[in-house]
């Protein structure tokens, strides 16, 4: 892709990213509801999770890896596959479910106002997708290479922590309409809309080229701990405000009476953010050490 337009694609790329996570969280939401009653909506749900926990995060990492860099034939060609595959499969779904009475119509509108007609669409243009992957396929002269252990754990954990930073980015965009508007605890909520908030920030940054990236992990570290200490604080004084003011947005905790989302939310900030600094600091006084790493 031309460098010109590479700024603005990522812009694009960015916003339906932001825009993807509204369904990603009301998937997983959805998903929460269907284990509490017993698994009892799971089939008709299939699409539905299919389309929007697998196949809209798979096309935008795809994209994403497409637009940061060039990449190697096997890496658009595996892609490119998923892609076709799991398009091709949710449409047949659809299809089959209508068929056999299991959707009403093609407008049933118990998951979305659209749905299934709408993960139908979406398996279609994430089918046709797949062809862009199979021309940088046929014009990429690049081999496969094995760029290292290191390499390959950072990567993992990158897609492990943009799948949680997805979550949190459709509940921020959803908290405008889910937030407790009493404010009642507000300073014991607000620590958490702010470690969702970096992490999303945080996620979004890999798809620039950032010099001093060890200035934006020591920022992500600071900000993670100092967030962190105050929602623990916070829950010691006010221990019922997760359940008086936040059930939306960690919906799991709410069933269960857990801090799940909290914990994830923490931890999901703080190791990269640790590792990142520490890796800043190795680089910088101990090269030698990270040549070795990578071999």
């Amino acid at each position: 892709m031309p460098s010109k337009y590479s700024f603005a694609c990522k812009l694009i790329l960015i916003f339906l990213c932001l825009s993807a996570g509204i369904p990603f969280y009301e998937a997983i939401f959805a998903f929460i509801h269907d284990y509490g009653s017993g698994f009892a909506y799971t089939l008709e749900a299939l699409p539905f999770y299919l389309c929007f926990l697998l196949l809209c995060p798979a096309s935008g990492f795809f994209f994403f890896f497409a637009l940061t860099d060039e990449r190697s034939k096997a890496f658009y060609l595996s892609l490119s596959l998923a892609l076709s595959i799991g398009g091709f499969l949710l449409v047949l779904l659809d299809a089959v479910f209508v068929l056999n009475g299991t959707f009403s119509s093609l407008l049933e509108g118990t998951y979305s106002a659209l749905y299934p007609l709408d993960t139908l669409l979406i398996g279609l243009f994430v089918a046709f997708l797949s062809l862009y992957g199979l021309y940088k396929w046929k014009k990429s002269e690049r081999k496969h290479a094995f760029l290292g252990w290191r390499k390959l754990a950072e990567g993992l954990g990158k897609g492990f922590m943009a799948l949680v930073a997805l979550f949190f980015a459709g509940d921020l965009l959803l908290s405008f309409l889910t937030m407790d508007f009493s404010f009642a605890h507000a300073a014991s909520s607000f620590p958490l809309y702010m470690l969702a908030l970096i992490m999303v920030i945080y996620v979004l940054t890999f798809l620039f080229p950032i010099r001093r990236r060890g200035l934006v992990n020591s920022l992500h570290l600071g900000l993670t701990v100092i967030f962190a200490i105050w929602f623990g604080v916070a829950y010691a004084l006010d221990p019922y405000f997760l359940n008086l003011s936040m059930v939306a947005f960690f919906p799991i905790d709410f069933m269960g009476s857990l801090l799940v989302g909290p914990t994830v939310l923490i931890l999901v900030n703080l190791i990269p953010a640790l590792l990142g600094v520490g890796s800043s600091l190795l680089v910088r006084y101990s090269p030698i050490a990270i040549d070795d790493f990578h071999q």
